[in-house]
C-alpha cells in the first residue's frame, strides 16, 4: 500500500522500555493499549479472556527491544487496518470465522475475507525476523519462535496455554522461574478451561 512503512522498516531502536505498555488510544470505542492489542479487541467476537496476547508480545518486547506490532495511520487507512495488517503479515491470514464474525470486522474486512483497505503486504515469518532483523542464529530463532508461535495461534481454540508453555526448555533457568512447576503440559491449549476459545456469559 503506498505510503506504508514495510515491515522490516518499522522497528528501529533497541531501548527496552517496559513503560511503554501504558500507552493508550482513543479509537471512539474503548481505551486499550494499541501496541499491546489483539486481534480480539479489534474484532470483538465470542472469544473469552485467552483472546488477549498481551504477554506473549511483551515476551518478544524483553528479546528484541521492539513492539511485536506497532501500526501507524497511513492516508487512506487508519491504525487498526495497519495492525491487523501487520498480523497477518507474521502469522499468516486470519480464517474468515474470524474475519466476518466481529462486531467491527466489516470496517477491516471485505466480504471475502480481504482487508478492506491495505492492498499490499510483505509477509516475514517470526524465525526470518529474528534471524534478518535481530541477527540471532538460525538455531536461536527457531528456539524463540518455537516458544511464541503457540502461544500467538489465530485461533483461541487453537492457542497454547501460557500456563503449560512455563515448563517449556525455552525458560528453564530463567529468572524467578526456578519454583514455577505447574502440572500442565507444554503445548496444552487449555481443553475443558471455561472461557478458554468462548466467552463465559454472567449470570
Amino acid at each position: 500500500m503506498l505510503g506504508r512503512t514495510p515491515f522490516h522498516e518499522r522497528h528501529t531502536d533497541q531501548t527496552i522500555s517496559i513503560t511503554r505498555s501504558h500507552t493508550r488510544c482513543e479509537v471512539g470505542r474503548k481505551h486499550r493499549h494499541m501496541e499491546y492489542g489483539s486481534y480480539g479487541e479489534l474484532l470483538p467476537t465470542t472469544h473469552g479472556t485467552i483472546a488477549s496476547l498481551t504477554g506473549t508480545q511483551q515476551v518478544f518486547e524483553l528479546i528484541t527491544g521492539d513492539y511485536l506490532f506497532d501500526p501507524q495511520a497511513g492516508t487512506k487507512y487508519g491504525k487498526d487496518d495497519d495492525h491487523i495488517a501487520q498480523i497477518i503479515e507474521l502469522l499468516g491470514p486470519f480464517p474468515k470465522s474470524l474475519c466476518l464474525s466481529g462486531k467491527w470486522s466489516q470496517e477491516i474486512f471485505n466480504r471475502k475475507g480481504e482487508l478492506r483497505n491495505i492492498l499490499r503486504l510483505r509477509h516475514w515469518a517470526l524465525p526470518k525476523v529474528l534471524q534478518e532483523k535481530y541477527h540471532f542464529s538460525v538455531e536461536e530463532s527457531k528456539r524463540i519462535a518455537d516458544f511464541l508461535l503457540p502461544m500467538l495461534e489465530l485461533l483461541p481454540e487453537k492457542r497454547a496455554n501460557a500456563g503449560g508453555m512455563s515448563n517449556s526448555p525455552f525458560v528453564e533457568g530463567a529468572k524467578g522461574m526456578d519454583d514455577v512447576k505447574l502440572p500442565i503440559p507444554v503445548g496444552t491449549r487449555g481443553e475443558g478451561i471455561d472461557g478458554w476459545a468462548t466467552e463465559v456469559k454472567k449470570r
